[in-house]
């Protein structure tokens, strides 16, 4: 099957460069131009036949534009699953504000960032499971000939492309600009 694995586009927090993972937020002007330029993208493929997003605004507004500029209209589900790592404390913080905020837990981060877990936050082996639970079902659960969007979040894709398509990736050199995609031919597992 072709897996099409899209970024949101940009939100403030994104600009800023902070941290936001559950944090609802909607998409800025520069994230809407993004979205016209993906729908842009996305109507040079051939068919589209299933989405899957996050329950999140940025990526449920990232798609109804997009989608407004393509011909495409796929059979589209949100899946909470799929919604960025819970950053707890760190949410809507940049990395100088968590350092002060949290410097335990960031110290951790910087050593051994998959161990570590801000307060009232998710660990990281918790939200890669949930993340894979999801995508293996949707994977199983699809034909060889279907073409499928996942327009998600970056920390979601990189625990996609790494565990389950490009295994000998390294997670933090796995990088989809905002509004942008990747194109994978992949085999359902059985």
């Amino acid at each position: 099957m072709k897996v099409i694995l899209a970024r949101h586009t940009q939100t403030n927090y994104n600009y800023k460069k902070a941290y936001y993972g559950i944090s609802d937020i909607s998409i800025n002007e520069t994230g809407k131009k993004q979205a016209i330029r993906l729908g842009k993208l996305l109507k040079k493929i051939e068919k589209i036949d299933y989405m899957y997003l996050s329950t999140l605004k940025r990526t449920q507004e990232t798609a109804l534009i997009a989608l407004n500029q393509c011909q495409h209209r796929p059979k589209t589900k949100s899946i909470k699953e799929f919604n960025e790592r819970n950053f707890g404390i760190w949410e809507g913080k940049t990395a100088n504000e968590v350092e002060l905020l949290d410097n335990i837990n960031w110290e951790i981060f910087l050593k051994k960032p998959f161990d570590a877990i801000p307060k009232k936050g998710e660990s990281f082996y918790l939200y890669k499971r949930r993340v894979l639970l999801a995508w293996d079902k949707i994977i199983k659960s699809h034909e060889d000939r279907d073409t499928i969007l996942f327009l998600l979040h970056l920390g979601v894709l990189r625990v996609i492309i790494k565990e389950r398509i490009e295994l000998d990736k390294n997670f933090w050199s796995i990088q989809i600009p905002q509004g942008k995609f990747l194109i994978y031919n992949i085999k359902r597992r059985d």
